[in-house]
């Protein structure tokens, strides 16, 4: 699939070549239904089967699920950072997915909280706070927070 990916590039006209990176990203999808872990390249290269056939919505499915494992995984080694990321990506493919937001939001709280007890540092916490609340704007309860925590400042 990479061979294809790169003519892709050369040549994004060439609908033989795109069809055939489709069908074959439709047997990696049809084989990995029995696998539990997908990894960030499984996503990438989903995302680009998706760009040539965006009504997929099977293709779309897969890749936001595929961001949602590399989160999870990286909440597991405590990268809140990168799990934010992956949600992120997960969001972009699907803005009005309510669970992944949730879990965007959540995951901004965490690292908010670490901010504050593991760094001292309010300014990051703040920074984490306000992530939470432009996702989630109606939160009474975090911007209460944010105002706390600027009020500290």
């Amino acid at each position: 699939m990479g061979v294809q990916r790169i003519i892709l590039k050369l040549d994004p006209e060439n609908k033989e070549l795109k069809n055939k990176f489709i069908d074959n990203i439709n047997k990696f999808v049809e084989h990995d239904e029995k696998r539990d872990s997908f990894d960030v390249y499984d996503a990438l290269y989903i995302e680009k089967a998706l760009e040539l056939d965006p009504n997929n919505e099977e293709f779309r499915e897969k890749a936001i699920e595929s961001w949602e494992k590399k989160a999870k995984e990286s909440i597991i080694n405590r990268d809140l950072r990168e799990a934010s990321n992956m949600y992120k990506r997960a969001l972009e493919l699907d803005p009005n997915n309510e669970r992944i937001k949730e879990k965007l939001i959540k995951n901004h709280l965490n690292k908010a909280y670490e901010y504050l007890v593991f760094e001292n540092s309010i300014g990051g916490a703040i920074d984490e706070f306000e992530e939470a609340l432009r996702l989630d704007s109606n939160n009474e309860e975090i911007e209460k927070k944010l105002r706390e925590l600027i009020e500290k400042m």
